[in-house]
Order: C-alpha cells, then structure tokens, then sequence
C-alpha cells in the first residue's frame, strides 16, 4: 500500500474505466494489412474508415491496448502499450478492437479511523 509520511495512503475516490464492444460490432472493426512490430509507432489498418476518430480513443489488438495520437487514411500513428499492456509482435491480420467508452469514478465513503491505523 502506497504510504505518505509512514502512513497509508486511502484513496477518496477511484476511477473506473471500460470499453464495451457487442458482438454485432466486430463486423464493422478493421484488420492489420500489415504485420506489427514491437518498435513500431504506428498500424496500417485494412479500412481506416473503422478507426474511431475522437482524441486519445484507445483500440484494442489481440492483448495490447494502444491510444490514437492521430491518423491519416490507413496510416494510424499510436502510443502502445497502454492500460497495463506490453507492447507486443501483431500479425497481419488480427482485428482492431474498439467499443463504447465508459469512465465513472466512484467514491470510497471510508476514513482513515475506519481503518485503525
């Protein structure tokens, strides 16, 4: 547990936050044309047309979550390795997922009294 001058650090609030794809979705979703490198910056997709287009939206390849710098037709330049994620090799092929953004931030009614620190 975090610590701020020797004590524990309780967090107020904390953030949830969550993609939600249907299964109808993944017929609309794009593919790799083109094989990924773990060094690689950027994803040439099938259709970039299927890339969602509002800043700093997150997608989805096999288990690596990447953020949307920007695009340009198929070209899509990411930053990768996000959420948690490590950056990883992605064939040719594999699909671009993405869904409905969810962000909530729930609030912890605790005290540091509750805690009998």
């Amino acid at each position: 547990m975090p610590r701020v001058r020797s004590r524990p650090l309780l967090p107020r609030r904390v953030q949830f936050e969550m993609e939600f794809e249907r299964e109808s979705d993944r017929v609309r979703r794009t593919i790799l044309a083109a094989p990924v490198r773990e060094r690689d910056a950027g994803l040439l997709v099938d259709d970039g047309e299927k890339i969602p287009k509002e800043p700093g939206a997150f997608v989805l390849v096999d288990a690596e979550w990447m953020r949307i710098n920007s695009f340009d037709g198929r070209n899509v330049s990411v930053h990768r390795g996000q959420r948690g994620t490590k950056t990883a090799e992605h064939k040719r092929g594999a699909m671009v997922h993405y869904g409905q953004r969810l962000v909530r931030e729930i609030p912890i009614a605790t005290y540091r009294e509750e805690w009998n620190l």
